[in-house]
Order: structure tokens, then sequence, then C-alpha cells
């Protein structure tokens, strides 16, 4: 039976990482009966590797006015591609992280058009998803929001605002598996463990998993490609990017954004002072966890037919964070310290360049004020070349 495998993140779950290792491993694939096809058109904000994008993909015009016509059209050209593919795979995989968290909204609709689509051409839908312990996916999504910019709720709000609602995230799990199982069958639904003890039993690793997920297995015809590295920010460097997020005039893709984005992966990137704690206190994180207990037990027993947690349910015993901790000092002074060396950079390349170009003007105006002298110093120059 044709399977179209659609992955559709959680983001935070190393979606990415699985992204290139698809792209890197194309022929791979192919050799095997899969294609992971390359979608030709460039979304905003949005990298190839993603080529399930078109499902839920949005696109705008230059006042920011949605364009839904082109968006229907390139939903009916990604479900070309995907119909082209089966006429030479029998297995074809789409990746996406935005797939999950649209399916909460009115784009779920993307669901009924790929049923319809599948009973239509002949093949079944497999929807994969790994999905993460609630508190750690929480501040794992608004630590990324907050580092890329984001604005309003995403990567603005405090965290006590944040965290009464989640903007733009499923929590409830088993809530979003059944309205898609409705669609799909509960049975064509794979749920993966996002934990690092998961992962690496009997030795494996996201990739190993994610192939036994649409029904292969890791052998010598797979490369995996060195990942760049993606550090999280520490609670402090979050907060300092929230309030920079705040700033009048700051957006994602600002020039000041620039300079403030890769002061803060700098300091990700380097030695900070050890402070372990959380943005939950212990109290606070047993009774955000109790709200989900029910229906992650509803998913171990239902998706994955075993009893028991649906993850590891150990709690660190750390101090609850506050923004006036004694380590918060030194860290805003690394931070604009590191944007001062980085403005002091790019005014040193600037120069560089000015003195670069005042050099050929006045070569150049040498040239045209003695050209005969000019032209004998080229052929004197060319001559030594030939001997």
């Amino acid at each position: 039976m044709k399977t179209l495998y659609i992955h559709v993140g959680q983001p935070k779950t190393g979606t990415t990482a699985l992204q290139v290792f698809c792209l890197h491993n194309r022929k791979a694939l192919n050799q095997k009966g899969y294609e992971y096809p390359f979608f030709h058109y460039k979304y905003e904000h949005i990298n190839r590797r993603r080529n399930g994008h078109f499902l839920v993909g949005v696109v705008r015009d230059s006042e920011g006015n949605r364009l839904k016509d082109v968006e229907q059209r390139l939903l009916k050209e990604g479900l070309a591609l995907v119909e082209q593919s089966f006429q030479t795979y029998d297995h074809v995989v789409l990746s996406d992280e935005r797939l999950w968290h649209a399916s909460k909204g009115p784009l779920f609709e993307y669901w009924n058009i790929l049923k319809e689509h599948s009973v239509t051409h002949g093949y079944v839908i497999k929807m994969i998803v790994y999905l993460r312990r609630q508190d750690v996916f929480a501040t794992s999504w608004r630590n990324q929001m907050i580092k890329n910019g984001f604005e309003g709720a995403y990567g603005q709000l405090r965290w006590e605002e944040w965290i009464q609602n989640t903007p733009g995230i499923v929590l409830d799990y088993y809530w979003l598996l059944e309205k898609i199982a409705a669609v799909i069958g509960k049975e064509n639904i794979k749920v993966r463990i996002y934990d690092r003890a998961w992962l690496e039993r009997d030795g494996g690793n996201i990739y190993t998993d994610f192939l036994d997920a649409i029904d292969l297995q890791m052998d010598d015809t797979f490369e995996i490609a060195e990942e760049d590295p993606n550090p999280s920010l520490t609670l402090n460097l979050q907060e300092i990017k929230r309030v920079v997020n705040n700033l009048p005039g700051y957006t994602q893709a600002g020039t000041g954004a620039d300079f403030f984005g890769k002061a803060i992966k700098l300091c990700a990137s380097g030695k900070n002072p050890d402070y372990p704690c959380s943005m939950f206190s212990v109290e606070e994180l047993k009774e955000f966890l109790g709200k989900y207990e029910e229906s992650n037990n509803k998913i171990a027993k239902e998706y994955l037919h075993r009893e028991g947690p649906l993850f590891d349910m150990k709690i660190k015993e750390l101090e609850k964070w506050t923004e006036n901790n004694p380590y918060m000092y030194e860290d805003i002074i690394r931070y604009f310290g590191q944007i001062a060396l980085l403005q002091q950079e790019e005014i040193e390349k600037l120069k560089a360049g000015v003195s670069a170009n005042k050099a050929r003007l006045n070569k150049i105006t040498d040239m045209a004020k003695h050209p005969m002298s000019a032209a004998k110093r080229i052929l004197r120059g060319s001559k030594a070349s030939s001997d």
C-alpha cells in the first residue's frame, strides 16, 4: 500500500535535525522506495527543507494582507507533487513542525483535504508526532521564541503572563491527537517520546527512532550530517532578551536585531555562571504536570499500548528563578559588552572597506590624470608575469 508519512513535529523535538537528515539522505531513501520531495516555492522565513509547509503555509503581500488565492494554488501544487512522487515511489515523507500546532485552529482543514486526496489517489496517511513532557516543551519553546525575537505574546510576555495560557501551542496532547484521529484513524498515528533515555535505548538516537517510525532501519547507506549548534539561553539571558524584544522599534528583521540576536547567541555559547534554577517552583511544577496526567495516561494506553505514565515524571528539586538573582548583574554586563564588541567589529570592517575603496579611487584617478604612465606600468607588470 502506498503510504504518505507526515511528520508534524512538534517544535523543539529534533524536527530540524530530522529534516536535514532526510534531505541529506534523499538518495538513500530513494533506493529503498521512499521520496522526500523538494517543494519549489520559498515561503518567507521558512527553510525549504520543511517540505510539508504547503499544507498550512500563509502568504502575505507587502502590506501584510493574506493572499488566500496564492495559498490555495500552492496547496494544489504541493498535493500534485505528492501525487507525482507516488508514480515512482511507494512511500512519500513530508515534514513541517507547524503542522502540529496549526491543527488546533481553522488550518485543521488540511487534514480533511489530505484525507480526500488519499482516497482519490489510493494511499494511506501515517502521522508521526514527537511529544515532550509539557513543562520541558513549554519552557524550551518559549526560550526559542524569545531568542528569535518574536513579537507579542510569543517573545515579549513575562513568564507569569505567558504560562497562564501558553499562546500558540497545545499542551493537551490527547485532545489534539483525538481530533486528528477522527479524520485519519487512530491506527495511523505514531506517537514517539522525545526523551534522551527513550531515544537512546538499545544504542539508538533520534535518527534510528525516526527511521523505525517510517518502517525502515538504520544501515550504512544513511549518513548523519554534522548539526549546527543551537544553544539554549540561560533563564537570565531569556529575561534580558525578552526586555530587548519589547524595545520600541525593535523587530526580528531590523538592523538592531542583528546585533542583539548575535550577542545573545554568543553569550549562550560562552561560559555561563552556574545557576541551576527553574521557572517553576517544585509545588508549581507538580500542579502544572497534574493538569495533564490523566490525558497523558490515555495516550500511553491508547496510542502506545502500555500502562503507566507517558513520560519520566522525575522532578528536580531546583530553586525558582527570580530576576534579582546574584548572577543577573554579571549577565547584563556580558550581554551588552558583547553588543559593543560586535559594533566595534562592524566599525572596523566599514573602515577597512572605506580605505580599500579610497585606494581604488586614487588609483583610478591617477590613471585618468596620467594615462601613458599607467599604461607603461600595466605593460611592465604584464611582461614580468610572462617572464
